[in-house]
C-alpha cells in the first residue's frame, strides 16, 4: 500500500480510486459551492478492521470509501472525496452508538482549508462538461463496432462494454488512454474506440486530470 499520506489526495486522484463498501451514503446531490474546509485522512487512520465508525456519519454518497490495501489484505484505509466532502465535520464528531469523540478516536481525521486543495480541484461544472464531452462521442464509438464486425473481427449481434482510463492534460487533451475493462476482446475495436476519445477536445483544466468512462454499445 502507498505509505502517501491521504493528506496530499487530489481530486483527479479521488476519482480514479475504486470505490468500495464500507463507503458513506446519503445525499447525491451536488454540492452549490466548494466548502470553507474539507476532511482529510491522515495516516493514522486504521481502517478500524473494517468497520469504520466515521463512514456511518457522512451524510454524503461515496463521499468517503474504503481503498483496500492490495498488498496486505484485508487491510485498508479511508479516503474522502474533496469533490463531494461538504466539510460537515460529523464524521469527526461522532462515535458508534451516538457516542461524542473530540474527533476520530485515532486522530486520523483532518479538517483542513479547502484552499490549499483548491489549485488541483476541478470545479463541477467542468466535470459535467467533461461529462457530455464522452457522451457526445458515444455514436462514434458505437461505429467501432460495427467496422470490427464488417472485418469480420466480431460476430454479428455483438454487444458490450468498455471502461477506459483518460488523463486530460491542462489543455484539454486526452492523454494516456488505456483499456481497463471491457467484454468484448478484440484489439481492432480497442484502438478504434481509444482513436476516437484521442479526438475529443475536453475542457481545460487546472491540473492534469485522471478519470474513467465506460462506453456500452451493440451492433445496429
Amino acid at each position: 500500500m502507498d505509505t502517501t499520506s491521504s493528506e496530499n489526495v487530489t481530486a483527479h486522484e479521488a476519482e480514479t480510486w475504486l470505490k468500495q463498501e464500507p463507503m458513506s451514503h446519503g445525499r447525491t446531490d451536488k454540492r452549490k459551492r466548494i466548502p470553507n474546509i474539507l476532511a482529510v485522512i491522515n495516516d493514522a487512520c486504521t481502517g478500524c478492521s473494517g468497520a469504520p465508525a466515521c463512514v456511518e456519519y457522512c451524510p454524503i454518497e461515496a463521499c468517503m470509501f474504503w481503498v483496500a490495501d492490495e498488498d496486505h489484505p484485508p487491510f485498508g484505509t479511508i479516503v474522502v472525496d474533496p469533490l463531494t466532502c461538504i466539510g460537515c465535520k460529523l464524521c469527526t464528531s461522532k462515535g458508534p452508538d451516538g457516542t461524542f469523540l473530540e474527533g476520530c478516536p485515532w486522530d486520523a481525521i483532518d479538517m483542513v482549508p479547502a484552499e490549499d486543495t483548491s489549485n488541483t480541484m476541478v470545479p463541477p461544472e467542468t466535470m459535467d462538461a467533461i461529462e457530455r464531452s464522452f457522451r457526445r462521442k458515444g455514436d462514434a464509438v458505437s461505429r467501432c463496432l460495427s467496422f470490427a464486425i464488417d472485418n469480420k473481427e466480431l460476430p454479428k449481434n455483438s454487444k458490450g462494454r468498455v471502461t477506459l482510463g483518460v488523463t486530460i492534460a491542462r489543455d484539454g487533451k486526452a492523454d494516456n488512454i488505456k483499456v481497463i475493462k471491457t467484454t468484448l476482446d478484440n484489439q481492432q475495436l480497442m484502438d478504434c474506440v481509444i482513436a476516437r476519445v484521442k479526438e475529443i477536445q475536453f475542457p481545460e483544466v487546472p491540473k492534469a486530470y485522471d478519470t474513467t468512462y465506460t462506453y456500452a454499445f451493440e451492433a445496429s
